[in-house]
């Protein structure tokens, strides 16, 4: 794992802190479908640019071991 790759998963942390600070909060104030809502955005954000990384360069990601988001040749 090289530099590029922390930078591009600091950038997803740094998108998804805004998502899932407010969704751990609403869950502990008891609003759970606002929370639920939030932290599905958060993960969701986190998860953005390694997927664009991953798109642009063909390269090896993480979500090549997602089932519907993997690579269609190493399927039987």
């Amino acid at each position: 794992m090289g530099i590029l790759n922390d930078v591009w998963w600091l950038l997803g942390f740094l998108m998804a802190g805004p998502f899932l600070v407010p969704g751990a909060q609403s869950l502990i104030e008891g609003s759970y479908p606002t929370g639920a809502l939030f932290l599905a955005c958060g993960i969701g954000m986190l998860f953005l640019p390694e997927y664009i990384r991953w798109r642009l360069t063909g390269g090896n990601s993480v979500l090549e071991r997602v089932p519907f988001l993997g690579s269609r040749t190493h399927q039987n």
